[in-house]
């Protein structure tokens, strides 16, 4: 769990560019710039070997990954698969009426454990019945996830101060998005940090464990 700039906290977030022209090639594959690429787009009509690129990532922790292939989409494209360790996740049609450039699309969120994967984009060998060309293309993939879980440690607030309490209320405002929780424990010490009374789970608006009056 990491803090804002706006003081917010929220699980770490990871994300990688990986640019096409940087994986590893089979087959035949040509290389292209063009303006509203981010670096140089790599294409194939190779689907006899069939032709695929690979590339390792390596991922920090067990958690959900997102990963979105950008390319240029066109009247003579062909139908690409998507996987992950060998495992296919997906075949995506490139195929478009007329030149589209800077598709971003979303190959899919898939819960991956941490250390190594392999990425790989493969010629299928089959394209849309209005395709006039078997040209796949990539110019990047980009890997977005966020740590399955966190934890974060506040400081000590010093509350000695007060005497007596008539009261305590503590109250927090979170986005928990589906398939997620978020539990707040608070520790009290009565004696000046020398023994804590242990973890107990507060109820939003409700009162500080152990400070009722």
């Amino acid at each position: 769990v990491v803090a804002t700039s706006a003081g917010d906290l929220e699980l770490s977030f990871y994300q990688l560019k990986s640019e096409a022209e940087t994986w590893a090639r089979t087959g035949t594959w040509i290389e292209s710039t063009s303006a509203a690429s981010s670096g140089t787009r790599v294409y194939s009509a190779d689907y006899t070997t069939p032709a695929k690129i690979d590339v390792t990532v390596n991922l920090p922790w067990n958690g959900y990954y997102k990963f979105t292939l950008n390319y240029e989409a066109n009247n003579d494209r062909a139908k690409v698969e998507f996987l992950i360790d060998n495992v296919s996740k997906g075949i995506f049609d490139q195929y478009s009426a007329s030149l589209v450039t800077d598709v971003n699309l979303l190959l899919g969120t898939f819960y991956l454990t941490a250390g190594n994967h392999t990425l790989t984009l493969r010629h299928t060998g089959t394209r849309n019945a209005s395709s006039t060309g078997w040209y796949i293309e990539a110019d990047y993939v980009l890997v977005e996830g966020h740590a399955s879980s966190g934890t974060r440690l506040s400081p000590i607030y010093d509350i000695s101060s007060i005497d007596i309490a008539a009261g305590s209320s503590i109250s927090w405002n979170a986005t928990a998005p589906a398939g997620t929780s978020l539990a707040i424990e608070t520790n009290l010490s009565l004696d000046g940090g020398q023994t804590w009374q242990g973890w107990q789970v507060c109820t939003n608006g409700g009162a500080i464990p152990g400070i009722t009056e």
